[in-house]
């Protein structure tokens, strides 16, 4: 498992690009030894986003699919669009 935490910023910013005028943001956040606080702060401050994170060793993290069922369960759209980070 490698840590994503770059591209959160990069993440938030396509979010906020679309102009979809009622949106949410799902995401799975797996990690090692440290959530991303980038995320966890923008969880606080905004209830259109979800995130949710599960501290996983190295080689028994979630895969793909695991987490985008996730992502859908935790969702309350009637549309879904999944993107990646990167």
């Amino acid at each position: 498992m490698s840590s994503r935490q770059q591209y959160h910023e990069q993440l938030w910013a396509c979010f906020e690009a679309q102009d979809w005028p009622d949106k949410e943001l799902v995401v799975v956040e797996t990690y090692e030894s440290t959530p991303s606080s980038f995320l966890a702060q923008k969880a606080k401050e905004d209830e259109r986003f979800v995130h949710v994170a599960f501290q996983r060793d190295r080689h028994e993290d979630f895969s793909v699919g695991l987490k985008r069922d996730m992502t859908l369960h935790l969702a309350s759209g009637e549309y879904v669009v999944n993107f990646d980070d990167d």
